[in-house]
């Protein structure tokens, strides 16, 4: 998983993050891949 946080004042920013999963099951294997952005007010 990786993310970063853009600010666009010094309380405001938006929040990306992307995600990559790889479960081997016996015979075959999951991949999975999840992404979420979202607005933050930090104080």
């Amino acid at each position: 998983m990786t993310g970063f946080k853009y600010f666009f004042t010094p309380n405001w920013a938006i929040e990306l993050e992307l995600a990559y999963e790889y479960v081997p099951k016996g015979a075959s294997n999951e991949h999975a891949f999840a992404d979420t952005y979202q607005g933050a007010y930090l104080f």
